[in-house]
């Protein structure tokens, strides 16, 4: 409309309009995901545009010509860089520009503070497992010294095994609540790629995001080490791959086939991890997405560690999120 303004009419435009013309067309352009960064700025650098926005609308007003022209592009420039971080501020603060889901914040808060009440449960819970744990033991030993058949003392023994197991996949279980996202694992071998994405699919894996999808790992950049990333990787991985199984759901709970693919390979600056769902046909699959309050709160992770976590639009292209770190080796 601004555009048709000096067309349709007698109305010349001046230099001020096309400026205007030129940041509104900007602002349009501008892709989602660099807003975040508005936030990041430190505040020495808004008293500078601000500054700098005065001095240059107060010289629009005393240099005629060329010179005033581009004081006033100057000033506008930086008007615009400071509404445009204004605006995000204003929005961050009321977390309710969070909620725009299906389900609102109830959920998101929810599993946050379920998160936080996890830690004392741990603990109590690695009590009794350790207690069963010795138990299994001793009854393995009284087995082998009774006085009783061999056919009878393999069936225990076997029974006493599949506790064992069970005994041990719970500690696994619980080694994964306790260590996620965090450093200082002290059973954490390599801190590379691979690791990361395989506590991801291991922190994810159930009967419910698991049933007839396979997950594969793939690529040349999956011994790369990340040892300041790690934690942030599996985070990030983790929000990834719930939304992609939860592409594999049909309508009456039934669920889809199909695999899951993390695609890790290296480029010049970054290692860009790709994850990609497919159906039986190899066609690409419509993602669930993330609710924008986890959504947001994965991209700030990714930003903190000059990384970039995206949601890509389905297309013929069957990547669903994008991730990307920043290599430290070069």
């Amino acid at each position: 409309m601004l555009i048709a303004l000096p067309l349709l009419s007698s109305w010349e435009a001046g230099p001020g309009f096309w400026v205007l013309f030129l940041f509104m067309l900007c602002a349009g352009l501008l892709p989602a995901r660099f807003a975040p960064v508005l936030l990041r700025i430190p505040g020495r650098v808004w008293i500078f545009a601000a500054t700098v926005c005065t001095v240059c609308f107060s010289l629009n007003l005393l240099l005629p010509g060329i010179a005033g022209v581009t004081a006033m592009l100057v000033g506008a420039f930086c008007a615009a860089f400071i509404g445009a971080g204004l605006a995000r501020h204003l929005a961050m603060l009321d977390a309710r520009v969070l909620a725009w889901g299906e389900d609102g914040l109830m959920v998101v808060t929810r599993d946050l503070l379920l998160g936080r009440i996890t830690s004392g449960m741990l603990h109590d819970l690695s009590q009794p497992l350790n207690v069963i744990s010795m138990a299994n033991g001793n009854l393995s030993y009284i087995v082998e010294h009774l006085d009783i058949a061999d056919p009878e003392r393999t069936q225990l023994l076997e029974r006493i095994r599949r506790i064992s197991d069970h005994t041990e996949g719970t500690a696994a279980i619980l080694n994964l609540f306790r260590w996620f996202g965090r450093e200082g694992n002290p059973a954490q071998g390599q801190l590379n790629v691979r690791s990361a994405l395989e506590r991801a699919v291991a922190g994810t894996k159930s009967n419910v995001y698991h049933h007839d999808v396979q997950v594969t790992l793939r690529g040349n950049a999956l011994d790369h080490l990340v040892p300041g990333q790690h934690h942030a990787l599996e985070i990030m991985a983790v929000a990834a791959l719930l939304s992609a199984f939860g592409a594999f759901g049909k309508a009456g709970g039934e669920r889809k086939s199909g695999a899951v693919v993390l695609s890790a390979e290296m480029s010049p600056a970054h290692v860009i991890i790709r994850v990609q769902c497919v159906d039986e046909a190899g066609m690409s699959l419509a993602k669930k997405s993330l609710d924008h309050a986890t959504l947001w709160l994965v991209e700030q992770i990714a930003f903190e560690i000059n990384g970039d976590f995206r949601c890509l639009g389905r297309g013929r292209d069957t990547t669903q999120y994008l991730i990307r770190l920043a290599r430290d080796d070069i």
